[in-house]
C-alpha cells in the first residue's frame, strides 16, 4: 500500500482528537477530561485537514502498513497490542478516510 503523502499516525497519551474536536468547534467550550490516550490518523484528502481519532490497535496496523509491511503483519502487529482489534473496520476507515493512493497486491 501507497500512503496519502499527508497521512500521518499521531499517538498521545492524552485526548488527543478530543481536544482537537472541542478546539475547532463553534461555541463555548466545554470541560474535557483529559485521562484517556488517543490516536489519530491525520489527512489532507481534498485539502481540508481531517482528524480521525483511531480504534484500539489502529495506530499500530496503520504505522505497519505506512512502512510497507504487508496487510497480514501489520494485522498480526494490532492484534499482539490490542486483542479487540477489529481488522474489517480499520480497512474501512483507512479506505473512507483515503489514507493510500494505490494499494498493491503481491504475489506469494
Amino acid at each position: 500500500m501507497k500512503p496519502h503523502p499527508a497521512t500521518r499516525v499521531i499517538r498521545s497519551r492524552f485526548s488527543a482528537v478530543t481536544i482537537f474536536t472541542a478546539n475547532r468547534a463553534d461555541g463555548p467550550g466545554s470541560h474535557i477530561e483529559v485521562v484517556e490516550p488517543e490516536d489519530a490518523l491525520v489527512t489532507r484528502p481534498a485539502l481540508e485537514v481531517e482528524v480521525r481519532q483511531l480504534p484500539p490497535g489502529g495506530a499500530i496496523f496503520l504505522s505497519h502498513l505506512i512502512t510497507g509491511e504487508s496487510l497480514g503483519a501489520a494485522a498480526s502487529a494490532a492484534f499482539s497490542d490490542s486483542p479487540s482489534f477489529d481488522l474489517p473496520a480499520n480497512i474501512c476507515g483507512l479506505l473512507e478516510a483515503s489514507a493510500f493512493t494505490t494499494v498493491l497486491c503481491r504475489e506469494s
